[in-house]
């Protein structure tokens, strides 16, 4: 599941010039910018989670920037469209290993609290389901899942773009 949701908002993102990861696709919804620094604090949450002994670095405002969806659509601060991926790839990389070196037994950990108990925010204001986890391994799944969602937000940005989506997508 995490290479599947990697695999495919690496796809969303393909081909991306730096004006397409700041284009805002339509009212409600974010710039590629912002919803794969989102993605990133997604993973960053995960391997908190999962004691993870180093994490990739990331600028000290990056949490302020992509916590809460911008009113706008943009994202706060402009980073570079191939710097966004190449903290997505180093997070969701450190993610896959985190996941696999854990003993499976470690994984149904049970959360105290739960997720939809947990101050979160990285949730945003509108309830959203993935975020109801009992289990460690229940909240790696359901990230993974966020992460898919996410891509096809990303999706939306490429077909506004005029950006093809390609029949292998359908994996």
């Amino acid at each position: 599941m995490l290479q599947l949701s990697s695999r495919q908002l690496e796809l969303a993102v393909g081909g991306f010039t730096e004006a397409h990861w700041l284009h805002v696709p339509a009212v409600g919804l974010n710039c590629a910018s912002w919803v794969v620094g989102h993605a990133i604090l997604i993973d960053r949450q995960v391997l908190e989670e999962l004691d993870a002994p180093s994490l990739p670095s990331i600028p000290d405002e990056w949490p302020s920037l992509y916590q809460a969806r911008p009113g706008d659509g943009l994202a706060r601060e402009y980073h570079p469209g191939t710097f966004l991926f190449a903290q997505f790839a180093a997070h969701r990389r450190a993610l896959i290993r985190a996941v696999s070196d854990t003993a499976a037994d470690s994984l149904d950990r049970d959360l105290d609290p739960p997720g939809e108990q947990r101050y979160n925010p990285l949730r945003g204001d509108k309830d959203n389901p993935l975020f109801d986890y009992r289990s460690l391994m229940e909240m790696v799944a359901n990230m993974s899942l966020y992460t898919s969602q996410l891509a096809g937000e990303l999706c939306v940005s490429r077909q506004s773009l005029g950006l093809p989506i390609d029949n292998d997508w359908l994996l």
